[in-house]
């Protein structure tokens, strides 16, 4: 899956391989369905974002081959109680000492 703004700037890409920090080997046949799910926080600011996501083929270390793509097929509309400066919220903290 891949997260980015509507200027076309990648935010974000991960996949099952990364997610599962290169444990999860996934194996089907022909006609099967299987259901995934990702999840992540949403820290980016206020605004609209376009998700896309695909399927591939292959040894994520070696070679890859794309199955299916659908690039900008989701529309995320962000809304935020506090807004901030930039893209993404680095959930700063900040203490005063005296």
């Amino acid at each position: 899956m891949l997260i980015k703004n509507l200027e076309g700037l990648f935010l974000y890409g991960t996949n099952s391989f990364l997610c599962s920090q290169g444990q999860e080997h996934i194996s089907v046949k022909a006609g099967e369905v299987r259901v995934f799910t990702f999840s992540f926080l949403m820290n980016l600011n206020q605004g609209d974002y376009l998700l896309s996501c695909g399927i591939s083929a292959g040894n994520p270390l070696g070679e890859m081959v794309p199955l299916d793509r659908r690039y900008d097929a989701i529309m995320l509309h962000v809304i935020r109680k506090v807004e901030f400066w930039g893209l993404i919220d680095l959930a700063s903290t900040f203490k005063s000492h005296s």
